[in-house]
């Protein structure tokens, strides 16, 4: 039995990009450290050792692909 053909490949092509935003080990530390509530990039870096410009950019990328979200709070975001 032939297996239908998918004739849109975007949600392959959605899934990888996805697959390839998480595939850093820092993201995935970072997508850790959030599963249990909202953190700000300090209370982040308490949890990650990293340096802070390292830390934005993988937010950054997270945040990018859909991954997470942000919103600012006073001066946190």
């Amino acid at each position: 039995m032939k297996s239908p053909e998918i004739e849109d490949d975007s949600v392959f092509e959605s899934a990888a990009e996805l697959f390839k935003a998480m595939a850093a080990p820092m993201r995935l530390k970072i997508i850790s450290a959030l599963c249990n509530g909202e953190k700000n990039v300090s209370e982040l870096r308490a949890e990650i050792t990293t340096t802070q410009p390292n830390m934005s950019q993988h937010l950054n990328t997270l945040y990018q692909a859909g991954i997470l979200g942000r919103r600012r709070e006073g001066v946190s975001i």
